[in-house]
């Protein structure tokens, strides 16, 4: 996708905003005619612009619908008109650091075909439905990919002789089961594994009357490590990193024995998630302390021996403080995450619980 992030990982509902907007935006001035706007637009090749006012705050924005709707009034001059009387104003915006999950019912409420993206309080970028479904396409397209390679293997798996067929289907199975609970790149557990360990878990809790808790922890601004480093290295940063989670969690440092029943999964990104059954909050904000700690003492090592420090932010809720479902515990870590990162990134915040404390 051009002038776009993929995100391999990432499916319609989990992914960011900022993995599929158009990057870079197109300003006007308010005072300009609709004809002055359009050229801009048609420079661009986009179809919305966003119109600032004269203190550089944004005033409305202006889409080509705007400009369809005008242009069968017959009193409408497109070389005259100012656009502060064709555009939408009072625009709404979302930030960047949003998953689309969380966007859905407001985009609907909205009506908006065209919405700005902002990041740290400055126009980043622009989300239209055309970048939703250039997703959705992408991501049919790698479906169907996967399909035909499988029926062509399917054709060759045809041709071998029973004893060969028998064998190769058992490999087959078990690679299936592999992945169907690894994360490729990582190694960890994914993003359906972990969905479906979590519904077991919150009904184990609700069953045996224990706690649950659920950590998001994303690395920070990792976006600049790619755009500095490249996709590739990347990569890299994400494997050296789910090491140290693996090793943080699993291997005991963080926790006094190693559990069986824990899982470290890659959600999705530069997002992971950690599981931790029979854990209430207090020794979960160790465990998110600890790890926010040790990513941010060590330092991650490219394959060229280049290093690099990253430094992570966690949201931590806990069933049934923070909410009694498996949706409510997932918006709940989610929310605690972006005031972590709200608030400064590097640090551990712990969800509201029910009563809104």
């Amino acid at each position: 996708m051009p002038g776009h992030e993929r995100n391999n990982d990432r499916n319609d509902v989990s992914s960011y905003v900022r993995d599929i907007m158009t990057h870079g935006v197109v300003t006007a001035a308010v005072d300009a005619t609709v004809a002055e706007v359009v050229a801009i637009m048609n420079n661009a090749g986009v179809g919305a612009a966003v119109i600032i006012e004269d203190d550089g705050s944004a005033s409305g924005i202006f889409t080509e619908r705007d400009l369809l709707l005008k242009i069968i009034d017959a009193d409408f001059d497109i070389d005259k008109t100012p656009v502060r009387d064709v555009m939408t104003s009072q625009p709404q915006t979302i930030d960047a650091d949003a998953r689309l999950s969380t966007l859905w019912p407001r985009i609907n409420e909205w009506g908006f075909r065209h919405i700005p993206v902002v990041a740290e309080g400055a126009l980043v970028g622009m989300l239209s439905l055309r970048d939703v479904f250039r997703l959705r396409l992408w991501n049919m397209e790698i479906q169907l990919d996967q399909e035909i390679r499988s029926l062509q293997h399917l054709r060759s798996l045809l041709q071998l002789n029973t004893d060969e067929r028998a064998k190769e289907l058992l490999r087959i199975n078990e690679r299936l089961s592999e992945l169907a609970l690894t994360d490729d790149l990582t190694g960890l557990y994914n993003h359906r594994y972990l969905v479906r360990r979590l519904q077991e878990e919150v009904s184990r809790s609700q069953r045996t009357k224990t706690e649950l808790s659920l950590l998001f922890v994303d690395i920070d601004r990792f976006k600049q490590v790619n755009d500095a480093y490249g996709h590739v290295a990347g990569d890299q940063v994400l494997r050296r990193f789910a090491d140290i989670l693996r090793n943080t969690v699993e291997g005991g440092s963080v926790l006094a024995r190693i559990r069986r029943h824990d899982v470290v999964a890659r959600y999705g990104g530069e997002e992971f998630a950690l599981l931790l059954p029979i854990t209430g909050t207090d020794a979960a904000m160790v465990v998110a302390e600890r790890v926010r700690n040790t990513v941010a003492t060590t330092p991650l090592r490219f394959d060229d021996g280049r290093e690099i420090h990253v430094t992570v932010s966690i949201g931590v809720a806990t069933l049934p403080l923070h909410g009694c479902s498996e949706e409510a515990l997932l918006v709940a870590a989610d929310e605690a995450l972006y005031r972590a990162k709200s608030a400064g990134r590097n640090r551990v915040e712990q969800a509201r619980d029910v009563s809104g404390k």
